[in-house]
């Protein structure tokens, strides 16, 4: 076989390194290289370039892979720490609402405050004035109160209870409470009970010469006069019952019956 050019087989190395040359153009090739350490030579380092650049690019697409799995992570990481910054801030900033709803005290004027029921009761021997303070101007806001005394030179005493409401409507299990049950102790000393708002607006409720039921009076009152039939069938309403349980069904079964929402 008549010996071909090295340029012209290394023109066609590049095919046969590829495996994509014929095999006629294999079959050539081959029987160059057995005799030509020139073309053997470009041959090997033709295949050494395209092991390189294997590598190289092998590494590269390793190194982006590593990069994006460690910047997905990093992602992550700051997506849940980021979550968990917002749900702790939402739960802080709920807690500081509530306490400042619980606390603010907002004014109410005494002239929106009713008596709801009224009557003399005995604790711990001594006879005391029960009576239920409710408004129908702030539905749903329990009514807050503190008391005081102011005695005269003749040594008489009148009582205040100085009124606020909460901001934050209060479920007490039975549900939210209008209002609020004061009991005022009572002796000869005492001639006058007032409420008081925190412009200094006073009402009037008790005085010494008001004809006030006792608990047990109120009581068959209420069952005789005043409750309807369907509660006191119903409920089972009584004598024997004791008093706060029959002010149990004024106070929040009956409003929540015929007047539910307040």
């Amino acid at each position: 076989m008549k010996q071909i050019d090295c340029d012209v087989i290394q023109d066609l190395l590049p095919s046969y390194s590829d495996k994509v040359s014929s095999d006629a153009t294999n079959k050539l090739v081959e029987e160059h290289l057995k005799t030509c350490k020139k073309c053997n030579a470009a041959l090997r380092n033709m295949n050494k370039e395209i092991d390189t650049e294997i590598v190289e690019n092998q590494d590269e697409q390793i190194d982006y892979l590593k990069r994006y799995k460690k910047n997905k992570i990093i992602t992550i990481i700051f997506a849940i720490t980021l979550t968990i910054d917002i749900i702790l801030s939402i739960f802080i900033m709920s807690i500081i609402a509530f306490n400042i709803l619980r606390d603010t005290e907002l004014f109410i004027d005494v002239n929106d405050v009713n008596t709801e029921y009224m009557f003399i009761n005995e604790y711990d021997g001594k006879d005391c004035l029960e009576v239920y303070l409710y408004s129908e101007k702030y539905k749903r806001h329990p009514i807050n109160g503190e008391k005081y005394e102011v005695v005269d030179d003749a040594g008489n005493k009148t009582v205040y209870l100085k009124i606020t409401r909460s901001a934050l409507a209060i479920d007490n299990g039975m549900g939210y409470i209008n209002g609020r049950n004061e009991i005022f102790e009572l002796d000869e000393s005492v001639k006058k009970i007032y409420i008081e708002d925190k412009k200094g607006n006073l009402k009037e409720i008790w005085n010494k010469d008001m004809k006030v039921m006792t608990s047990d009076e109120w009581k068959h009152w209420y069952i005789d006069s005043y409750a309807p039939k369907e509660i006191i069938e119903e409920y089972g309403l009584n004598y024997d019952l004791d008093i706060h349980t029959v002010k149990w069904y004024y106070t929040f079964l009956w409003r929540d019956l015929y007047e539910p929402g307040k």
